[in-house]
């Protein structure tokens, strides 16, 4: 009772109440263009108050020794429950019980006390282990797990049959191929993540010469059978045994064929995760080491950060507390000025690694610059977390919560949860540091503080992406080392032996729910349905490996045999073969896309304009200017709006109030431009002529009934930093049953953008019209407030200013017919967007007007060029381009891909 009082409900509480008075207490703060909050809400107050309920929450350890300090924790703690069961809805909460208390009772089993006998015993069987009596050989284990490792590569995980999802398959891709062609990481575009899969897909392109899904599928089996050896690596530290590290070992590889779960299902997707971290893993075995390799872990963390950015940065954090607390501790009776010089001693080699493989890879690849560690050393920490935001649903009075949200809440608190009692049992290990204590168990205490910190690390990172995929990021590393961390003490307890906890250890990994964070009880697969999956596995094996047929009208080999006849893929491969021809059509070679689908860089052939290929990278207003320098420098010829197949055409609000100076650009060059709807998104063609909207017929007369327009508007957010006002809605005719054919606005105030006809999936899925797609409006205005009569108001600075309800707008519909009528629109209360602070914001206002300016008159320029020149004709430059599919090369061989020897080569000779 007292251990679950002082080690689960005393820090859960005093978390709770850290959280809430700091969510209470901060200010929300829109620290980058990429993100802003609306007030009330911000990245961070949640991150600041997770933070703060973790810290608290562990600091409890401190205090719960002693009986009174137990009694006020207990307090606050109860004053901390109570406060939850106030301000939140509690059915939410306990809604994921299995997971809650599967994490409570891991953490539990990690605080139950060894004692006498069971020392000893394990003392002297991690001795008789260390000396190989009994054990597996080192090389033979080594050749078991390589086995492994091939069979999750082509068996078991396999290359998995992808649907297209232009994002994430796209900036894998697109990154890939910009390193074939001799680009270089964040000098020639941002990379996303590290070499995880943008250089393991590169390597494929140059093992296969091919440019598709496959490179991708490739990159992602790669990394399960990485998985496999981070598996062996971290059950071979925790368990302290090369045989029961095989048995969990062989579980994760062959639990995705014998039990029934999806192709991508949780065991498949956590040895994705765990291979991703295979590195860090790598590191984390040397660090908590009884022998001291520091260096050796700091290459290892090293590889981990040109792996994978973020990971590497927390492993050598946990580390260097690891060495730290170790050198600190170890030597009791000496001298303070000693301990401290050998912890340093012991900081700087790991360092030292760690620089070593950077300097390495510099000299040899040519990566990481000065660019990489700009951006991901300042840059990304800073405003990365504010420019992805999408909010996160946590339980509110009056809010509902839909079953998807549930499910997702329960497993975000089971994740917390378990970090929080993870780092509760590494700082109850540091106090009891000391004691006499014998070596097994103080490498023990610093496994432990090890993955504690590195999940308490890993948890802000994922509450600043806040979606549900980045929310369970890594939790596989902590779910499985916190189940065999579990496994080692009971073992210890019971004195098992090595074939009764190996057992225990291929159960333990088969049972445990990755996705679900939890345990489940799996059912095996039958030997026809075996034989299935093992035919399907090694049939996209082959395919992936294999050269691609054409597809479609259009010769598409960009997907495999399998992919291309599921439905998603098939459409997909049509609609990009319209919009082929449509670029054809006008003469359209180089492209710029301005939401995140960079697959259709690589698809349509078009050279990446800027190194931003998603507008959320650009978080600052001067890193907005650099973005568009390069588009000027670049002249795409057209811009793509993308929309649906698994692109991100929006976060929590629009790019005009997210990115508003580069949005501003973007649509000072399309002003006047009429938008041209396609399968995969609106289409400008920015260097073309306007094409003037359908107007009303002479003297009154009707050609049909006047249309009864339906105008409706979703969204209103204000800045007053900069006075910029957007809103934004969908309007249609005759009662929300086809769309109009123009709608302008008539009481337009000065400066005001207006723009009608733009895709709205929300809406016509809302009313289940297809005519309604592409019937969205945008309203974007400077310096005007709604309620200040339809004239300027300055910037809302002053006391009492601000946007809310005014003068409606008045809006001139025109239907089909030609007919017109005029409708009053009262915008909703806009949302106010939160302060900015730094020098980097000063002048925003004054950005967002010039870089407008700019937009219109490159598109000036770009019309009165065309006039003056007598530049190829639209029928021309289509003939310019080829049009035999057999000649089009969308998938190039590995000959094929032009290269450049020195970063934006390619680029320079194409302009």
């Amino acid at each position: 009772m007292r251990l679950a009082l002082a080690e689960i409900v005393v820090p859960v509480g005093v978390a709770a109440a850290a959280g809430i008075a700091l969510a209470a207490t901060i200010s929300p703060r829109w620290r980058a263009a990429g993100g802003p909050y609306f007030q009330g809400y911000g990245k961070n107050v949640e991150s600041a108050a997770v933070a703060g309920a973790l810290a608290a929450g562990a600091a409890t350890q401190w205090f719960v020794r002693s009986r009174r300090g137990l009694a006020a924790c207990a307090l606050v703690a109860v004053c901390g429950l109570a406060l939850v069961a106030r301000g939140c809805p509690i059915a939410p909460l306990v809604a994921g019980w299995p997971q809650l208390l599967a994490a409570a009772g891991l953490a539990t089993a990690l605080g139950v006390s060894r004692r006498g006998k069971a020392l000893a015993a394990a003392e002297t069987r991690a001795a008789h282990e260390s000396g190989g009596g009994g054990d597996v050989p080192a090389l033979g284990a080594a050749l078991l797990v390589g086995a492994l490792a091939a069979v999750a590569f082509a068996f078991t995980a396999g290359p998995p049959l992808l649907n297209i999802d232009t994002y994430h398959h796209g900036e894998v891709l697109s990154t890939a191929l910009d390193l074939v062609r001799g680009g270089r990481p964040f000098k020639t575009l941002i990379w996303p993540h590290g070499a995880d899969d943008t250089g393991l897909a590169a390597l494929w392109i140059l093992a296969t010469g091919k440019v598709g899904t496959s490179p991708v599928a490739l990159a992602w089996a790669t990394r399960c059978g990485l998985g496999v050896i981070a598996v062996y690596v971290l059950a071979r530290r925790l368990l302290g045994s090369r045989g029961e590290a095989l048995a969990a070992c062989l579980a994760a590889a062959l639990a995705p064929v014998l039990f029934e779960q999806p192709p991508l299902g949780p065991n498949v997707w956590a040895l994705s995760q765990l291979g991703i971290l295979v590195f860090a893993v790598l590191g984390f075995a040397v660090v908590t080491s009884p022998r001291r390799h520091d260096l050796l872990a700091g290459l290892c963390f090293g590889l981990a950060y040109l792996f994978r950015i973020e990971t590497g940065l927390y492993a050598i954090a946990a580390g260097l507390a690891v060495i730290a607390v170790r050198d600190l501790t170890a030597a009791a009776g000496e001298p303070f000025a000693k301990t401290v010089k050998t912890a340093g001693g012991g900081a700087l080699r790991l360092l030292a690694g760690a620089v070593l493989v950077l300097g390495a890879a510099r000299l040899v690849l040519g990566w990481p610059g000065a660019e990489w560690f700009a951006y991901t050393l300042w840059d990304l920490p800073r405003f990365h977390g504010d420019a992805v935001g999408i909010p996160l649903p946590w339980p509110r009075r009056g809010v509902e919560l839909s079953p998807g949200e549930t499910a997702w809440l329960g497993v975000a608190l089971a994740r917390l949860l378990l970090t929080l009692l993870l780092l509760v049992q590494a700082l109850r290990g540091l106090l009891s540091r000391p004691q006499p204590r014998l070596p097994a168990e103080s490498a023990r205490a610093a496994q432990v503080l090890f993955v504690a910190l590195f999940a308490a690390a890993a948890a802000k990172s994922a509450l600043d992406r806040s979606d549900v995929n980045h929310i369970l990021q890594w939790s596989s590393l902590l779910l499985l080392a916190a189940a065999l961390l579990a496994l080692a003490r009971w073992r210890e307890r019971r004195s098992w032996g090595r074939w009764r906890s190996g057992a225990a250890a291929v159960v333990l990994v088969a049972l445990l729910d990755f996705v679900g964070l939890g345990f489940r009880i799996p059912s095996p697969r039958g030997a026809a349905s075996l034989a299935a999956v093992a035919r399907e596995r090694r049939q996209l094996l082959v395919e992936h490996l294999s050269p691609n047929p054409p597809v479609g009208g259009c010769a598409d080999r960009m997907f495999t045999p399998s992919e291309s006849r599921a439905a998603a893929d098939h459409d997909f491969i049509a609609a990009t073969c319209t919009v082929e021809a449509l670029l054809r059509s006008h003469g359209v070679s180089r492209l710029m896309i301005a939401d995140g689908a960079p697959w259709y860089y690589v698809r349509f052939r078009s050279p990446i304009p800027t190194r931003f290929f998603a507008l959320a990278r650009a978080y600052t207003p001067p890193r907005q200017l650099e973005l568009i320098h390069e588009l000027r420098r670049g002249r795409p010829q057209a811009l793509l709006l993308a929309h649906g197949y698994g692109g991100l055409a929006a976060f929590d609000v629009p790019d005009a109030v997210r990115v508003p100076v580069v949005d501003a650009y973007l649509r000072g060059r399309r002003h006047g431009v009429a938008v041209t709807p396609t399968p995969l998104g609106d289409l400008f063609f920015w260097d073309e002529p306007g094409e003037s909207p359908p107007t009303a017929l002479s003297g009154g007369a009707r050609a049909g009934a006047a249309p009864r327009p339906a105008v409706t508007a979703d969204l209103a957010a204000y800045q007053p930093a900069s006075g910029l006002l957007f809103a934004q809605g969908w309007a249609s005719d005759g009662a929300m049953q086809r769309p109009l054919a123009a709608l302008t606005l008539r009481n337009a105030p000065p400066g005001a953008d207006f723009e009608f006809g733009l895709e709205r999936d929300d809406a016509a899925e809302r009313l289940h019209l297809e005519a309604l797609r592409h019937a969205g409006w945008e309203l974007r205005v400077r310096g005007w407030q709604p309620g200040a009569g339809g004239s300027g108001a300055g910037s809302g600075a002053g006391p009492g200013s601000g946007p809310g309800r005014g003068q409606p707008l008045v809006l001139e519909a025109v239907a089909a017919n030609g007919s017109t009528a005029l409708v009053r629109l009262e915008l909703p209360p806009a949302r106010l967007l939160g302060p900015l602070s730094g020098a980097e914001w000063q002048g925003l206002g004054a950005a967002i007007d010039n870089a407008a300016a700019l937009g219109r008159a490159d598109r000036t320029s770009a019309l009165g060029r065309a006039d003056r020149t007598g530049a190829l004709g639209r029928a021309e430059r289509a003939a310019a381009l080829p049009r035999e599919p057999s000649r089009v090369t969308i998938f190039p061989t590995l000959q094929e891909l032009p290269r450049s020897p020195a970063a934006g080569g390619t680029r320079r000779r194409r302009r």
